[in-house]
């Protein structure tokens, strides 16, 4: 992907090439985001269906004016085709800029370095500016939705730029330059493991016996979710951690679950609500640091009340 001028000189859009793995060109350049203004691709990454490209947005008024700096997204398919629209990343104030982005099974991390702190956009830290230039991220899911909000992930004083991230299976890896002038003689270089906490329905390490569906729905957690009426149908998800949130949802058509936490039957949980409530939080803290396994099982069993015996899997989330 790069930024092309051809179109609407100066302004700069997003545009794409498919390559073959024995490097020729498979069919025609494309693009990805020709909106007016100047747009600056920063990031690729493949998910093993799809790419998700990133660019910065330039808000402003136009050349000759200041630039203003959001970042954008868009899922673009190995055939070049769309799986949607553009989507905004992140529109916080200040410059947003320089993003990057790895993958980790079941959803994106986009990193940036961050300008809302940076009251004056000069990139020099004033007395009453305090951090300055920071690094935030943003989850992103397979589908484009956006997951939680935005991660603080370095607010130290001074100015943090240029965030490079990699997932190691397990932790992301994230560094950048530490300054105190964005484009002073002097930086050093940081990093810091992030661990993946969130593991979406779809996530490999989350094992499901019987038949399971998926169901997508724009107010789950991550866009989609996994269900199942099968009687002794079972979702496993071994963790390493003190506690361990189950996200689901409840509706009328939701039966009772059966948990067990490292092979303990803990009960039956009621998933019915007469309105459906979606990314319901169920959670088990307060467990001894080490290796533990939850499973969620089809009971068979429903609230009088439930038109169905339906079970439900938003996602799991870890607690360190």
């Amino acid at each position: 992907v790069w930024e092309d001028d051809t179109t609407a000189p100066p302004n700069r859009d997003v545009y794409g090439q498919l390559i073959s793995k024995s490097g020729t060109l498979v069919g025609s350049s494309f693009p990805i985001c020709t909106v007016a203004g100047n747009q600056s691709p920063d990031g690729i990454v493949f998910d093993g269906t799809n790419y998700l490209v990133v660019w910065n947005r330039d808000i402003g008024l136009g050349y000759p004016n200041p630039t203003i700096w959001d970042i954008y997204g868009r899922i673009v398919s190995p055939a070049g085709t769309f799986a949607g629209n553009e989507f905004p990343i992140t529109t916080s104030a200040g410059d947003q800029v320089l993003p990057f982005i790895a993958f980790d099974g079941s959803n994106y991390l986009v990193t940036w370095s961050d300008g809302r702190n940076d009251l004056n956009g000069d990139g020099i830290c004033e007395a009453n500016e305090g951090t300055c230039m920071d690094i935030y991220g943003q989850y992103v899911s397979k589908s484009g939705v956006l997951v939680g909000q935005e991660v603080s992930i370095v607010t130290n004083n001074g100015n943090q730029v240029v965030s490079p991230v990699l997932f190691d299976g397990e932790r992301y890896f994230i560094v950048w330059n530490n300054m105190e002038v964005f484009d002073g003689p002097v930086s050093d270089v940081y990093g810091q493991f992030v661990r993946k906490t969130m593991f979406e329905e779809s996530d490999p390490l989350i094992t499901y016996t019987g038949t399971w569906k998926n169901y997508n729905c724009a107010a789950c957690r991550a866009g989609a979710m996994k269900y199942s009426g099968q009687t002794g149908a079972a979702a496993d998800f071994s963790f390493n951690g003190t506690g361990i949130k189950w996200i689901v949802t409840k509706a009328n058509l939701l039966g009772k679950a059966r948990v067990y936490l490292d092979g303990v039957n803990m009960g039956l949980v009621d998933l019915y609500n007469p309105t459906s409530k979606y990314q319901v939080v169920l959670q088990k803290t307060g467990l001894a640091p080490g290796n533990h396994t939850i499973t969620i099982e089809v009971s068979g069993q429903k609230n009088p009340a439930s038109a169905g015996f339906y079970v439900d899997i938003d996602a799991f989330e870890l607690v360190p």
